[in-house]
């Protein structure tokens, strides 16, 4: 009994300073100014301004298939190995990988149908839906801002790639796009 007695005397400052709800829901800072809730800038759109060798970043000498291929990127994107291909890192944090797509024409709808069906991000809306590509947003049930994913297929020669940055980290809309184009752009 005694602990829980001192417990409660230390945590009593604790709650007196939390912040408080004037009427009208607003947060209250510790001087009593009401908090304005500001609105959010529009997002920049961001520009695919360099050109990354993407066959560069592949270190195993037997694996041919990236070699010479080249995509527009965001200026400072870095490219590296992946798990099954080529990352496009446009952050610490924010990827998407290029991978060879050995069932072609599977690999959109398998993300879609992914989406549709995420118990814990819960599909918001898809933004782009065509056979070649999608851009979705979700929201998770743990909370935060939404997300925004892609998946896409693309040909180049003979040879068809997919990407996709689901598992790469968190994105806006603004760079779930510009990645989205910087897959579409990739070329011999």
């Amino acid at each position: 009994m005694k602990h829980l007695v001192v417990i409660a005397l230390i945590a009593l400052p604790l709650f007196a300073a939390c912040k408080k709800k004037d009427e009208k829901g607003g947060a209250e800072t510790a001087d009593k100014k009401p908090v304005e809730n500001k609105p959010a800038q529009p997002e920049v759109p961001i520009e695919l301004t360099a050109t990354a060798d993407l066959g560069a970043a592949i270190t195993d000498p037997d694996v041919t298939a990236y070699k010479g291929l080249k995509a527009k990127t965001p200026a400072g994107a870095k490219t590296e190995p992946g798990m099954t291909g080529v990352l496009v890192r446009i952050g610490e944090r924010q990827a998407f990988e290029l991978a060879k797509a050995f069932e072609p024409g599977t690999h959109v709808p398998k993300h879609k149908k992914e989406a549709q069906e995420d118990k814990l991000d819960k599909l918001v809306k898809f933004h782009i839906d065509t056979p070649e590509a999608i851009l979705f947003e979700s929201k998770s049930e743990l909370g935060g801002e939404n997300n925004f994913h892609f998946a896409a297929e693309i040909k180049v020669g003979e040879d068809s790639f997919k990407c996709f940055n689901k598992g790469y980290g968190n994105f806006t809309k603004s760079q779930a796009e510009a990645l989205l184009k910087s897959c579409q752009s990739v070329t011999k």
